[in-house]
């Protein structure tokens, strides 16, 4: 894998809706799995999540819904490929 977004939780709830490519998410220290086109990621408020993708561009609709102030998103390491 190339590219990786680093892991991290936040006080709101996440929705990734995956429009094109391909990647992989790990949630709450789980294994990496594989997500598509169509595929619907749920990141439940406080969830310690991470992203990474290969070489292929991967295209995604991303919500936020909640507290979403800066104070309230921690980052808590990377991820290495």
């Amino acid at each position: 894998m190339t590219g990786s977004l680093i892991q991290r939780f936040l006080e709101a709830d996440e929705v990734y809706v995956v429009l094109a490519g391909s990647g992989e998410w790990s949630l709450a220290g789980q294994a990496f799995v594989q997500k598509a086109a169509s595929d619907i990621i749920e990141v439940p408020s406080m969830t310690d999540h991470a992203l990474r993708t290969a070489t292929a561009p991967l295209l995604t609709l991303w919500s936020w819904s909640g507290d979403i102030s800066y104070d309230r998103y921690q980052f808590t390491g990377s991820v290495s490929g």
